[in-house]
């Protein structure tokens, strides 16, 4: 493992949740484009096909997004962004503050859709399970870029090094969840910091550590799911990635959910 992904701890989950089954589409993107007053598929791949998960979104972005999604299906936006530049999302749209619109700012309260929090999408994509990928162990030795148990679950830079491929086409986990390795990185709601695991476990001092929501501050957003040009190791369950909230590039993506009983 890397540094950041221990010590290991025990995370409990109590609050239900939708996860949408696949990575967010370009298709569905384009569905939203009224509700969030875009106009553009940002999509470096847009010659995938627009069943081939939407990227280069940013985390602001995808904020945007989940609230469109909320909207339209008649659900309280769970986010407030503020400090907007002019541009729309899909066109490098960056804020400079965001408000989560529930009880206590407490994001699992949303009654919209909105990102998973980092141990939500850990949750989701172990479906029990407790090896590297949801289907066994990492098997990757030296420099072969392909791995046998990642090959049939995810897209990666083994068999797709040159981009996304359509959503769904790899076996999926127990829960029904496909491209939970692999295919683009997800944007979480949590800020990243190294050693948020370490800190967590002495302040909770033995209390049992309950729907973590990440650290309150950070300068970046956590990233979670591989991707199509990263190695085998980087698509681990347990990975951690991050970037700055205004990153976009070429496999940045998104998975809304919905809390099951706000």
């Amino acid at each position: 493992g890397e540094g950041d992904e221990g010590p290991q701890r025990t995370v409990g989950i109590t609050r239900g949740y939708w996860l949408k089954a696949t990575e967010l589409t370009q298709a569905e993107w384009k569905a939203m484009l009224t509700a969030m007053g875009g106009t553009v598929n940002p999509s470096h791949f847009s010659s995938c096909g627009v069943e081939c998960p939407v990227e280069t979104v940013n985390w602001w972005e995808s904020l945007a997004y989940c609230n469109a999604l909320s909207m339209s299906a008649g659900l309280a936006e769970c986010y407030e962004l503020t400090g907007c530049n002019a541009n729309k999302p899909g066109e490098d749209m960056e804020c400079t503050g965001v408000t989560v619109n529930a009880t206590g700012g407490n994001p699992l309260l949303c009654k919209g859709y909105r990102l998973p929090t980092e141990a939500e999408g850990e949750y989701a994509v172990r479906a029990g399970s407790t090896t590297a990928f949801y289907n066994g162990p990492i098997i990757q030795t030296g420099f072969d870029p392909v791995d046998p148990n990642l090959d049939a679950i995810g897209w990666y830079y083994g068999n797709s090094p040159s981009g996304t491929k359509t959503v769904g086409g790899k076996d999926a986990n127990d829960w029904g969840l496909f491209d939970m390795s692999g295919n683009v990185w997800e944007w979480a709601w949590d800020w990243y910091k190294v050693d948020y695991y370490e800190d967590r476990i002495d302040a909770l001092a033995g209390a049992a550590d309950v729907d973590p929501l990440g650290p309150p501050s950070g300068d970046e957003r956590v990233l979670r799911g591989g991707a199509w040009d990263h190695f085998a190791r980087h698509c681990r369950s347990a990975f951690r990635h991050y970037n700055v909230p205004g990153f976009n590039s070429d496999y940045p993506g998104l998975r809304p959910l919905r809390s099951a009983n706000p």
